[in-house]
């Protein structure tokens, strides 16, 4: 794989980091305490990471293309308002420089602590995709990987020509547990997976792993 695929990380791209609580909501934890969403994203930061989403330029071959992440390792890989600009930055720079688009995925959904401002974000990065598909006429291929829920599974996702899953990847809006606890009947094992979702049309490759994915 590092023989065939070179990446390259865009300068800009570890500026953007959310320096404001926007809804104010906290966590309650053991013992009584409560945290912040500030203080949450400070514990998120010190193993590391600035946010759950990068991007950089690569090249797949002979092929340049844009390639967005959403990594489970920065806040599970929740979409909120950086993660939606890394995403608009992103297939802006592939629109213009008229290569494919690749979004990789691991993700629960839009961040709550952002509420309206996340889901905000659902909506500019579908007209993004949208507008990409449009002008560029490049390939715009998403990469389900692990878990993928909620506002990713419902923007970002479909927005893609191409849907790739690993198998075993769960993919819905929402999980087993909450649609069993609205409807109050259980969901059958495997209805909420990738492979449940290939046989009706909404993935259309299923890969074993990253080598099955590059052929």
């Amino acid at each position: 794989i590092e023989a065939r695929t070179q990446f390259h990380e865009e300068p800009s791209n570890r500026r953007l980091r959310l320096k404001k609580d926007l809804m104010g909501l906290t966590r309650r934890l053991r013992g009584g305490m409560r945290q912040t969403y500030t203080e949450k994203l400070d514990e998120e930061t010190s193993r590391g990471e600035t946010e759950s989403a990068s991007f950089s330029l690569a090249q797949i071959g002979e092929h340049r293309v844009m390639m967005y992440t959403a990594r489970g390792n920065f806040f599970g890989g929740s979409f909120g308002v950086v993660a939606g600009e890394k995403y608009l930055q992103a297939i802006d720079i592939a629109g213009e420089e008229n290569i494919p688009f690749i979004g990789i995925y691991t993700s629960p959904g839009a961040r709550q602590q952002e509420g309206t401002a996340a889901l905000d974000q659902m909506r500019r990065v579908v007209y993004a995709a949208i507008d990409f598909k449009k002008n560029a006429k490049r390939p715009h291929v998403a990469v389900l990987n692990a878990q993928v829920w909620g506002g990713t599974s419902a923007s970002i996702v479909p927005a893609a020509d191409f849907i790739v899953a690993f198998r075993g990847t769960d993919f819905g809006f929402s999980g087993r547990r909450i649609i069993a606890t609205y409807t109050g009947s259980p969901v059958e094992s495997g209805e909420q997976s990738a492979e449940m979702h290939a046989i009706f049309g909404n993935v259309d490759k299923l890969v074993e792993n990253q080598d099955d994915l590059l052929i």
